[in-house]
């Protein structure tokens, strides 16, 4: 199939327009787009095979891991630049994504607020940080980052630190500058997966933080891309055991 993208007069409408629309929102169809605009979404040249995201109503964050693992299989053709682009998002979710937004918007509380709606189904504001803030784009980013094409049986082998509290874990994750780069991100969720496995334990968000703090101050002395993944693994749990683990507070 062909993915639609949504023409820029007519995204400027509808976004203008949004709290006109807010209510169709919830309609079980996208068709009255095609109501209020005439031929707002165009078929783009990116073809790829037809695909469905999954919905887990008794646990979101096990319905994101599995939904990035799907998108991004079938979308990690996507450049960066056409990943970043709104007009694409856009008209995926009004179109063949519109019933899983619309499901997963619901999720958020009993009461689900405009703003709430509008920016899961455009990008508002800080368009990096809402990259991984929508829920449909932060799926494809999460992807880029962690998806290691080395790794045939499992590329996808360092989300599964991502499994529990992914929508926080994500935006951390995201926050740092390093995790720009897939090989440093990829080994500080390795470090982490092994680190619990190791120790049998779930280590808690100051963990996680301080990893990143650890890096931040490890790039300050060496060039951390001329690591080998292994090598920042290593180095991060030589750091744990000997600067966090005896801190009962982080690690339980």
């Amino acid at each position: 199939m062909n993915l639609k993208f949504m023409r820029e007069e007519a995204l400027a409408y509808f976004k203008e327009n949004f709290k006109y629309n807010y209510q169709n929102y919830f309609l079980d169809s996208p068709d009255w787009i095609y109501e209020k605009y005439e031929n707002p979404l165009e078929d783009s040249r990116i073809v790829v095979p037809e695909f469905s995201l999954q919905t887990i109503e008794s646990d979101i964050s096990l319905e994101d891991y599995n939904n990035v693992k799907i998108l991004y299989t079938n979308l990690k053709e996507l450049s960066n630049t056409q990943a970043a682009d709104e007009r694409l998002w856009v008209g995926l979710s009004h179109s063949i994504f519109w019933k899983y937004l619309k499901n997963r918007v619901k999720k958020k509380d009993e009461k689900v607020t405009e703003k709430h709606v509008e920016k899961h189904f455009f990008i508002e504001g800080n368009k990096k940080r809402q990259l991984v803030v929508n829920y449909l784009t932060r799926l494809w980013w999460v992807g880029r980052q962690i998806y290691d094409p080395s790794n045939k049986e499992n590329p996808f082998y360092a989300l599964e630190y991502l499994k529990t509290d992914f929508a926080t874990k994500v935006l951390i994750l995201f926050s740092n500058n390093y995790a720009n780069n897939p090989k440093i991100a990829r080994a500080a969720l390795v470090s982490l997966i092994e680190l619990e496995k190791e120790n049998d334990i779930s280590l808690k968000r100051g963990v996680y933080n301080k990893v990143f703090q650890y890096l931040n101050i490890l790039g300050g002395s060496i060039i951390l891309d001329s690591l080998a993944q292994e090598e920042i693994i290593e180095k991060i749990k030589i750091y744990y055991y000997k600067n966090i683990k005896e801190d009962n507070k982080l690690v339980f």
